[in-house]
């Protein structure tokens, strides 16, 4: 009985905080970006004509995001559909901003989702366990103010060309989390796997900053999982050691993987004839003495996220002192919070390889520190959850309250 009020305090929680979200969402003015990119204009035009950039691989042209297709695609047409069908209920103009809230809502709806199913390893989404794994992440979503978490933008355009293709990246590497992790072995029902290949082929045609993800995660993962055999088979020759290590990766993680890395250096090399890589030149040196300025700004803009670096490195602390064992979730959790900051790290430092933007004047900007951050969240849901079932007493209690506070 007292799980099953448990449950729905959860629920009525979640629901009042997407609630307010979409309150906040519906308040928010429309971006000077949008008819440019739903009409679209002239400048976007051939984007939309070429899905696969093939114009660049073959002919060598150079236009507006070449590497964007499906961002392009996905923007354009909600906007050209969802307002009409919206309209037999509201005026035209207010059309416009509830079809934007609720493109914005279902975006943090859905990455509040993503983010409860990696920490609880639940599917069910009513289950206790996996609500409380929503509960611990969405306060994180609740407003798009910069100086907390931008997450969920202000600018509808920026939220389709951002957490929408990070919210697909996550579900894409969502099952291969949960094999690593919780030891789930990923369907091989084949209209699963034709979903994942073409998931696959979206994100890496969604824009510059899934294609940089992937080439930095996928190779770390894959390079871990090699070295982890590699130590295993320690009295065989070097290149039998190299052979041996490699058969013993997973072959869906091995397969799916070089598959995206593929599409993604493909995408990188069509993403070098966007014309605005030729708006403004500035040397590769100057990009990155422009990094640590960037980096010191972002944190005095987005406060809070300091207290959730330091909220991680507590709980992290609290693990690593009492469930520290070899083969337990907690050592997995140490791991997962080690890898992803040498992730974060190799991700930012390549940064000021992608070009100079005005728009962008300082390298780092909340867009594209949004994989950062959703990170960040994560291990802090991950761990605090693991905690929360795991410590025993006042010290549960004690946790608890703090996670509350903060919360």
């Amino acid at each position: 009985m007292t799980k099953k009020y448990l449950r729905l305090i959860l629920l009525l929680l979640l629901l009042i905080l997407i609630s307010y979200a979409f309150s906040q969402h519906m308040n928010a003015s429309l971006d000077g970006d949008m008819a440019d990119a739903i009409l679209p204009s002239q400048w976007f035009q051939k984007v939309l004509e070429d899905p696969f950039g093939l114009s660049v691989l073959f002919k060598n042209e150079v236009y507006a995001a070449p590497n964007r297709f499906f961002a392009h695609w996905t923007y354009s047409n909600y906007f050209k559909i969802i307002p009409g069908l919206l309209q037999n209920f509201v005026s035209p103009v207010d059309s416009i901003y509830l079809a934007s809230a609720i493109a914005k809502t279902a975006i943090q709806v859905f990455l509040i989702l993503l983010l409860a199913g990696y920490i609880s390893g639940k599917k069910n989404i009513f289950a206790t366990e996996f609500l409380l794994a929503a509960v611990l992440v969405a306060p994180f979503f609740i407003s798009y103010e910069y100086y907390r978490f931008a997450i969920i933008y202000d600018s509808i355009t920026v939220t389709f060309f951002y957490p929408l293709p990070v919210s697909f990246l996550t579900l894409f590497l969502l099952p291969f989390f949960k094999k690593l992790f919780y030891g789930t072995e990923i369907s091989a029902n084949i209209f699963y796997r034709i979903f994942l290949i073409v998931l696959g082929m979206i994100i890496c045609l969604s824009g510059p900053t899934i294609p940089g993800i992937i080439l930095v995660v996928c190779p770390v993962v894959l390079l871990k999982l090699g070295h982890d055999h590699f130590s295993e088979a320690s009295s065989l020759p070097f290149v039998r050691r190299l052979l041996f290590s490699f058969k013993k990766i997973p072959k869906e993680i091995l397969f799916y993987f070089m598959f995206v890395i593929v599409l993604s250096l493909y995408s990188l090399y069509i993403g070098r004839n966007n014309i605005e890589n030729n708006t403004v030149q500035t040397s590769l040196a100057d990009r990155y003495a422009l990094l640590p300025g960037g980096f010191i700004k972002l944190f005095f803009q987005m406060p809070l996220v300091l207290i959730l670096i330091i909220m991680v490195t507590v709980n992290a602390l609290l693990i690593r002192k009492y469930f520290n064992a070899i083969d337990g979730f907690g050592r997995k959790i140490l791991n997962f919070l080690k890898w992803t900051v040498v992730c974060s790290v190799i991700y930012i430092l390549l940064l000021p390889l992608g070009g100079y933007r005005i728009y962008r004047p300082d390298i780092l900007s909340f867009d594209i520190i949004l994989p950062v951050t959703l990170s960040l969240i994560l291990i802090f849901g991950l761990s605090s959850y693991f905690l929360i079932f795991n410590l025993s007493g006042k010290f549960k209690i004690i946790f608890s309250i703090v996670i509350i506070l903060y919360l």
